[in-house]
């Protein structure tokens, strides 16, 4: 579980060997996934695949869960 209370708080750019889905508990978080935005709010599921290069920016306050699926790991 990842929760963060500063706005625009931001992770570093990079990528993960498993899928990774992420759930919007509170708040609203960006992730920019290979160069493209998407918003996930409250209520939102996510899943970024293995290997695609990632990074989260916190709009708001947030708590987001994170799950890791590494059955497809490399």
């Amino acid at each position: 579980m990842f929760l963060n209370f500063i706005q625009g708080a931001n992770s570093i750019i990079h990528r993960d060997n498993y899928d990774v889905y992420l759930y919007g508990l509170y708040g609203e978080t960006m992730y920019i996934i290979n160069k493209e935005k998407y918003i996930l709010n409250v209520g939102d599921l996510l899943k970024i695949n293995n290997s695609e290069i990632h990074q989260a920016i916190g709009l708001t306050p947030r708590i987001v869960l994170s799950v890791a699926d590494d059955n497809n790991a490399r």
